[in-house]
């Protein structure tokens, strides 16, 4: 059983260069950024390997350490392991060919042969780099025996992670319309009586998303979607107004945070517009609200 994350992440250094198959080993994620790393963080690993078949399942894991528990990525290639002890690891076997044909590719893909593609051409491949541009956000190479984890990383230029910078006035304007178009849509699953439907993918989740994504706006910091830095970036006085935004699974409850989540991101919105000197849609904010609040009412 691992002592630590030191100790496992020392593990897997071991495995990987003791196998002839695997040749460059990353880690990524908060530990390769000591800063943001504390006693909670799992450990995140990429390696590529020339025979990428023998990892399709995840009976190899047993070769690192004692499995709790494990199961493959449902949308992704990663390994997500629970060793013994609770030391929880996503472990991403990579193709070594890909890997190695990465820098040309995405030199060719960013330059003028790229960018000429239609829209509908580009996304599939702009989804299958994501993972690998992933590693520029920080990475650390632990095993290296090509050289090819070096040029990994600067092909995707490593600790180059996005900033909290303002958005554009198209990415302002499609955040505003997305939330007030699905503060509809859950109005009309909470009247359907789908409470389910409306908590999990309405009010506490797309909204709450844009909720975040307006956060950071608002104070100019880099919060991921999923609320990752959050709580460490964010001014104390916007955070206090998230006290009343999540609801119980119970229709009154869901229709109170509903609306206080609408109110927050109206305040946040407006303040962030000012500041930027960027349009709000105010009617399309009173005509939707109007709506939903004569919705609400119907109710009764």
């Amino acid at each position: 059983m691992p002592e630590s994350f030191d100790d496992l992440e020392r593990r897997l250094v071991e495995w990987a260069e003791g196998r002839e198959d695997v040749r460059t080993m990353v880690v990524v994620g908060s530990r390769a950024r000591p800063e943001e790393a504390d006693e909670w963080s799992d450990l995140d690993v990429g390696f590529t390997t020339t025979a990428p078949e023998r990892y399709e399942g995840t009976a190899w894991l047993s070769e690192i350490g004692e499995v709790w528990v494990a199961h493959v990525d449902p949308q992704g290639p990663t390994r997500h392991v629970l060793f013994a002890g609770g030391f929880d690891a996503g472990l991403t076997p990579l193709s070594d060919r890909v890997v190695r044909a990465l820098p040309a590719v995405l030199r060719l893909w960013e330059g003028p042969a790229g960018q000429v593609l239609p829209a509908p051409l580009r996304g599939p491949v702009d989804r299958r780099l994501e993972a690998y541009t992933y590693y520029g956000q920080g990475a650390r190479v632990v095993v290296d025996k090509d050289g090819v984890g070096a040029k990994l990383l600067a092909a995707v230029h490593p600790g180059d992670a996005p900033a909290g910078g303002p958005p554009t006035a198209e990415e302002f304007e499609a955040a505003v319309a997305r939330f007030w178009f699905l503060a509809v849509w859950n109005a009309k699953h909470l009247r359907r009586g789908e409470l389910w439907r409306a908590k999990v993918l309405g009010c506490d989740g797309e909204m709450k998303r844009l909720l975040v994504q307006m956060i950071a706006w608002h104070g100019g910091v880099m919060v991921s979607e999923d609320g990752r830095g959050l709580e460490e970036r964010v001014d104390p006085a916007v955070l206090a107004g998230l006290a009343g935004v999540f609801a119980h699974y119970d229709e009154d409850d869901l229709w109170r945070a509903s609306f206080t989540t609408m109110e927050l991101f109206r305040h946040l919105a407006t303040e962030t517009a000012t500041r930027l000197g960027l349009p709000y849609d105010t009617e399309a904010d009173r005509r939707v609200t109007a709506w939903i609040e004569a919705c609400e009412a119907g109710r009764r």
